[in-house]
């Protein structure tokens, strides 16, 4: 690896930098510094924002800057900003593993610094093999702390012993099955250790504070969701939660915990069978899906017997999973009874009575349930009913016509929010739906800011494994807007089998402002007719994508692609 280092001697590399460039004065804009490094490719990605020339050095931990002045190296790696932002690559391949490195930034004005540690998938395998794999608790702890470094992770010394423990428990109890995912299950298991040890009444500040790190939405997932419930039985149900139970089931995270407890304390309160039937078929029909797809289920006639035969167990809805055992005995419940019902009303040689099983369903006297209207199927495309979407608007049809295919969806208020920007996860999603690609089932970690346990992992991988998109090499900026260009891109690579050859050459009246690695696939996707430009002549390649203009496009992919 060629090292640049960086404070060995901050004087001479200010004036050369002065001598080259000139003395600008910046004093209002912030130069920052972030690292990406990963441990697959062993590629560092520096990056950060800034108005200045930026010198980007590396420099082992251990090193002496002191020491160094004397064997200054002549060449300097100078980055021009653009648009304040900068990033640079670096070829890691031969650096020393197990390391800790100091990456620095320094302009005329100002300097930052991040560190990161060195280390490979291949070496943080064999470890995991031979010192991890298969041991116990207390073996799997030792062999651990011996080797935190080959798995990138430095211990903090001056953690207290309790959260110390608490860590190592929750990492055990992660079931890590390879090495690769010992860092990112080492992360989840210090937020989750802090989050078991904080006290009831900090609980609350503690999401608020993590709720990215956590995968949830703090206004939606909790604030939202507590005015409905009792407040401090939420929170009790945090405070005695053990995580190690979430934390040992890899497809699980804080939003699906939230999704139980909420679950459980609505049902607990419910005043009607009617309430419980909403709260299991609407609100948390992914929860019950496979009862509520089962054949025992589908083949009752009348399904509200089926939670009016649920009230009997209502003091045992404490926990979502007994909500959902519960649900399938009243179901076997239900059918048997029809079933026995049915057989009675069949005609019989030889008269007499009997009598046959007492209903187990709580049927209220008198009531009959209204039928239910059957709604054609080619009508139901129009079943979205977005507040903010009527007819008249541009892309009505494209976003009904996603909706009834289950790839876009609105928000809890009947809203569709039109003129929202989509991120590149989001974007990643709906289009790996939108062309029914098979999703993978185990998260290869294709990029360093992208966790197994986010919920777009499986989606960019995908994505990542069809070529379709690329990052910067390390980073994928899951949570960026994605601007139209990136969206071309990524659209001209997953269709790229289907869209043929484009004719011709679109010409856009700011073609000098798209970037080159995006001209051809925005050519290909104009000639195909599944982009436009602007009523002005512009493409605007930098605009951010709104959840409407991902609409129209994902659809005349469909359109152009069946």
């Amino acid at each position: 690896m060629k090292k640049i280092i960086c404070k060995i001697s901050v004087l001479l590399g200010l004036l050369c930098v002065i001598s080259a460039f000139g003395v600008c004065s910046f004093a209002d804009s912030e130069l920052t510094v972030n690292v990406g490094y990963d441990p697959q490719t062993k590629m560092l990605t520096v990056y950060g924002q800034s108005e200045e020339f930026v010198i980007i050095t590396v420099v082992e931990e251990s090193v002496d800057y002191s020491s160094l002045y004397e064997s200054q190296p002549t060449e300097f790696n100078y980055i021009t900003p653009n648009d304040g932002q900068y990033s640079f690559v670096f070829d890691f391949s031969d650096a020393k593993m197990s390391s800790k490195y100091i990456v620095s930034a320094t302009t005329y004005t100002q300097s930052a610094s991040d560190e990161f540690i060195c280390y490979s998938y291949e070496s943080a395998q064999e470890i995991f093999e031979s010192e991890l794999k298969g041991k116990s608790e207390d073996e799997f702890i030792e062999a651990f702390k011996s080797n935190a470094l080959s798995f990138g992770i430095e211990l903090n010394d001056e953690i207290s012993p309790d959260k110390e423990a608490e860590i190592f428990r929750l990492l055990y109890a992660c079931g890590s099955e390879n090495g690769s995912q010992i860092s990112a299950d080492y992360k989840k298991s210090c937020l989750y250790a802090e989050l078991a040890l904080a006290d009831e009444d900090k609980i609350e500040e503690f999401i608020f504070r993590n709720a990215f790190e956590l995968g949830i939405d703090f206004q939606k997932d909790w604030s939202d969701e507590l005015t409905k419930v009792n407040a401090k039985a939420a929170l009790s149900r945090i405070a005695e939660y053990d995580f190690a139970d979430l934390l040992c089931r890899r497809d699980a995270n804080f939003g699906h915990l939230l999704d139980e407890i909420f679950l459980s304390l609505k049902a607990m309160n419910v005043q009607s069978w009617l309430e419980l039937k909403n709260i299991i078929t609407d609100d948390y029909a992914e929860f019950f899906s496979n009862q509520l797809l089962s054949d025992e289920y589908s083949s009752i006639k009348n399904k509200d017997d089926v939670f009016k035969a649920m009230l009997k167990y209502k003091s045992d809805f404490d926990a979502a999973q007994k909500i959902s055992e519960k649900f399938k005995l009243c179901i076997l419940e239900t059918k048997e009874y029809e079933d026995e019902r049915n057989s009675q009303k069949s005609p019989s040689h030889g008269g007499g009575g009997g009598g046959g099983k007492i209903s187990p369903v709580v049927i209220d006297s008198g009531y009959t349930p209204p039928k239910q209207e059957i709604i054609p199927a080619e009508t139901q495309i129009q079943s979205a009913n977005f507040k903010d979407v009527t007819k008249s608007h541009w892309c009505y049809e494209d976003i009904n016509t996603l909706y009834a295919k289950g790839i876009i969806n609105g928000y809890e208020d009947s809203m569709f929010n039109p003129d929202k920007t989509v991120t590149r996860a989001e974007f990643v999603k709906m289009l790996i739906l939108a062309m029914g690609l098979e999703v993978k089932d185990e998260y290869s970690g294709s990029f360093s800011d992208v966790d197994a346990g986010d919920w777009f992992a499986l989606y960019v991988d995908t994505a990542f494994s069809q070529g379709a998109v690329k990052g910067d090499g390390a980073l994928f900026y899951p949570h960026k807007p994605i601007k139209r260009e990136e969206a071309a891109l990524i659209v001209s690579r997953m269709a790229k089998d289907k869209l043929g050859i484009s004719q011709g050459q679109i010409t856009f009246s700011d073609n000098e402002q798209i970037s080159d690695y995006a001209k051809e696939a925005i050519t290909s996707l104009a000639s195909s007719g599944i982009i436009n430009g602007f009523e002005d002549g512009s493409f605007m390649p930098k605009k951010e994508i709104t959840r409407a203009e991902s609409a129209r496009i994902i659809n005349k992919v469909l359109n152009v692609i069946k």
